[in-house]
């Protein structure tokens, strides 16, 4: 071990000081240094065993060597940091003994410690000083265990955020705070504020309701100050929840349990995913709870709409001079699992597919090629862009394809299927089912059922490969003056025409007259 000589890399990054800009929620976690890992892509940590090991005086005395448990939990939560980092941490052993503690001190450029002398904790900024990358912690503030939706873990990862060159995102200093509506921690560990709005002086979270994971923009923040990790989840990864403690599993793999000071299960799920490629999928077809699942970058999935079954409590019943108020000052986290943004704009990390559960679920894709089945319940699908895969499976569901080629296909009952932009392929299935295609050149497909076709201006030329006479009805929306129909048969096809230049081609209906089909006219 040797000597430390006080040549800690670091490099300035500066700060963003206008608070009005697009991207004030990660200009305002960026402090101005961050370490330069360009030529190795990693950092040293240690933990100190003396307080001999410290070379420099501050507020914190009685340094003392974390617990066993502790020391697992911290590498658990610098695990946090390299799965959205290209960064690895490595441990350095610890000194032999005293004097070689006072001689040579430690190796680590990040340095845990428990310490006496100041309030709760702190963690020094990227400096090339000793102190720099250190971590004091006061004992007596946290719990034994450090599990993960403690407030201690949550303190370990935002110490090491601070020593990875983390601001905090309530302050006004620098650039500005996070803006009002995202300043909490559903979407950064490194505020005080435990909910949007919060007027507490202090982390108002119920027991085992802290954040589990770094959140959106701390992720963010990271990103930019040391590039973003494609290498993590790089495959194709299904991400599952137990529905009664909250648990995430990537692979079958369970990622630990929140619970709370006294160990107990805090049945709770509150993290961010960031998943580095593949073709990943959120698969709660496990859940009987009405769901949000909304895979947009920045997003959030809800576990149940409406209520509040594995959903942080971000403020337990604390009024703003800290007196305990009870549920009229209650405050829930708007969602359970956050998305990560994209990286410099990189489609990589999206989640392209998602299962819904039993309820009635709400989901909403991105500009991925998505695959949404909403499973059963009376469902919304709604593709955005790409060439989206929509199913709403059983139940009555309203599906929106959005922009791109889609595919999408229906149900055994009445569903409500748009095609909206580009050229879609839809299939009703079964049931009494109202389709309209939209912009593009569609195919639709009705199915077992007595369903409606609708048309308008611009729609495009349509083929619609089963309709039944007497069964199917067209829907068209012209200008009935304007816009005469007329219909003639083309080799094996009808063919209407209802003005605009935009055609219906019913397959398979050679011979009939207009007046064999159930048209009506808005």
């Amino acid at each position: 071990m040797a000597l430390y000589t006080g040549t800690h890399p670091t490099t300035y990054i500066g700060y963003d000081t206008d608070p009005n800009d697009a991207d004030q929620d990660i200009d305002a976690l960026i402090q101005g240094y961050a370490w330069d890992v360009t030529a190795t892509r990693t950092l040293a940590f240690s933990f100190l065993k003396y307080e001999e090991e410290k070379h420099y005086t501050d507020s914190a005395y009685n340094e003392t060597e974390f617990t066993e448990t502790w020391k697992a939990q911290a590498r658990l939560a610098l695990l946090e940091f390299t799965k959205v980092i290209d960064i690895d941490f490595e441990e350095q052993a610890q000194p032999t003994d005293v004097t070689d503690a006072t001689n040579n001190g430690s190796d680590g450029v990040l340095r845990f410690a428990t310490a006496d002398g100041m309030g709760t904790a702190f963690g020094y900024y990227p400096n090339s000083g000793e102190s720099g990358g250190d971590m004091m912690f006061n004992y007596s503030n946290y719990d034994d265990d450090a599990n993960i939706g403690t407030y201690t873990y949550a303190t370990m990862m935002h110490e090491i955020g601070h020593t990875m060159g983390l601001a905090h995102g309530h302050e006004t200093s620098r650039g500005g705070a996070m803006t009002a509506d995202k300043d909490s921690m559903e979407y950064s560990i490194m505020t005080y504020n435990s909910h949007t709005g919060d007027p507490a002086p202090f982390y108002t979270n119920a027991d085992g309701h802290y954040a589990q994971t770094l959140m959106i923009y701390d992720i963010a923040a990271l990103q930019r100050l040391y590039g973003a990790d494609f290498t993590k989840e790089a495959g194709d990864t299904v991400y599952t929840f137990d529905t009664t403690t909250g648990e995430m599993f990537i692979n079958g793999v369970g990622q630990g349990a929140a619970r709370d000071d006294s160990n107990n299960l805090s049945n709770v799920t509150f993290r961010t995913v960031w998943d580095g490629d593949g073709k990943d999928t959120y698969d709660l077809s496990n859940f009987t709870n009405d769901l949000l699942i909304d895979l947009t970058p920045g997003g959030y999935s809800d576990f149940d709409v409406n209520g509040n079954d594995l959903r942080a409590m971000l403020n337990q019943g604390w009024d703003e001079s800290g007196n305990y108020v009870g549920a009229s000052a209650f405050e829930y986290a708007r969602g359970h699992l956050f998305n990560a943004l994209q990286y410099e704009g990189d489609a990589r990390s999206l989640i392209e597919r998602a299962i819904g559960g039993t309820g009635d679920d709400t989901m909403i894709g991105n500009v991925a090629n998505n695959r949404l089945y909403g499973g059963e319940g009376e469902d919304m699908l709604l593709g955005n862009n790409g060439r989206d895969d929509l199913r709403g499976e059983a139940g009555s569901d309203i599906i929106y394809g959005g922009n791109g080629y889609d595919f999408i296909r229906g149900g055994k009952d009445r569903d409500y299927i748009y095609g909206e932009n580009g050229n879609d392929k839809i299939d009703g299935n079964k049931g009494r089912d109202i389709i309209t295609g939209g912009k593009g050149e569609d195919t639709l497909t009705g199915g077992a059922g007595a369903d409606k076709f609708k048309f308008a201006k611009n729609d495009g030329n349509d083929h619609i490969t089963d309709f039944e006479l007497a069964f199917d009805t067209l829907v068209i929306d012209i200008d009935k003056s304007a816009s005469p129909i007329t219909g003639s048969t083309v080799g094996g096809d009808f063919v209407i025409d209802y003005g605009y230049g935009e055609t219906i081609t019913l397959e398979g209906l050679a011979g009939i007259t207009l007046n064999d089909i159930d048209i009506i006219l808005t």
